[in-house]
């Protein structure tokens, strides 16, 4: 089975239960969240294991004590608001084993458009899935988006810069520091628009909240950037009934 890291904060539970609901049963769940007095167990409880940081800690200080304590060498990090709503297993297994024999320490797994030049590996999964080795600082090749990470080199970047937070530690030092990784982005022919982001169609994702705020609903299915979430917005409306969010 696939090994999820999910990364959550208490303030968010109501997303955090999106992410866990669609999650659940679907491969081994762990959870890194805030030390906290809510009381979450029923959400707890669909994780084989919680894993809580200090609150008072930076955001890199809070990944790098609560990842040591994650045993396994190759796992999806991924953030509660980023709910995951359709992933293919195959497809990611055989991604993590191209990583160990490959000697790749991250694949980002949000689309990327490409041209010819670029094409670094394209292999047959299926479907054709290209690879695109990131080296350009201007590009963001360290994000916080969906990724599955070879946990020393995480561990590695993340030492480097342990008083990082969530809003800079994709600035341009942490960039330079990882053009000497093997990260790669992710192209295939199947694209999908979710709104503040591009999906490849074998791991379609959607960025509920933009600076806290839930993504805006409306008849022409466009973030306030327009940028389109046609190709999750059934999902989308699920999720607001069920949850309320309107």
């Amino acid at each position: 089975m696939l090994n999820f890291v999910v990364y959550s904060h208490s303030s968010y539970d109501k997303i955090l239960q999106i992410q866990t609901d669609y999650l659940e049963g679907k491969g081994n769940l762990i959870l890194i969240i805030d030390n906290n007095n809510k009381n979450l167990e029923s959400i707890y409880s669909k994780y084989n294991r919680v894993i809580f940081y200090d609150d008072n800690h930076p955001y890199a200080t809070r990944l790098i004590n609560s990842l040591n304590k994650v045993e396994w060498e190759y796992f999806i990090f991924i953030h509660d608001i980023d709910i995951l709503l359709y992933f293919d297993p195959n497809i990611l297994n055989k991604l993590t084993d191209l990583m160990k024999y490959s000697s790749i320490d991250r694949i980002d797994l949000k689309y990327i458009p490409i041209n010819h030049s670029e094409l670094n590996l394209s292999i047959d999964l299926g479907q054709k899935i290209n690879l695109i080795r990131q080296v350009d600082i201007r590009n963001y090749i360290y994000n916080v988006n969906p990724s599955i990470w070879f946990k020393k080199t995480f561990m590695d970047i993340l030492n480097k810069f342990p008083n990082k937070t969530y809003r800079n530690i994709e600035n341009i030092d942490v960039q330079i520091y990882c053009q000497s990784f093997n990260i790669y982005k992710i192209n295939c022919v199947n694209k999908l628009l979710c709104g503040y982001f591009e999906c490849v169609d074998f791991f379609k994702f959607f960025h509920i909240s933009h600076s806290g705020k839930i993504i805006n609903h409306n008849p022409n299915n466009v973030t306030e950037y327009n940028q389109s979430y046609i190709d999750v917005k059934k999902d989308f409306e699920q999720i607001i009934f069920k949850y309320k969010l309107e």
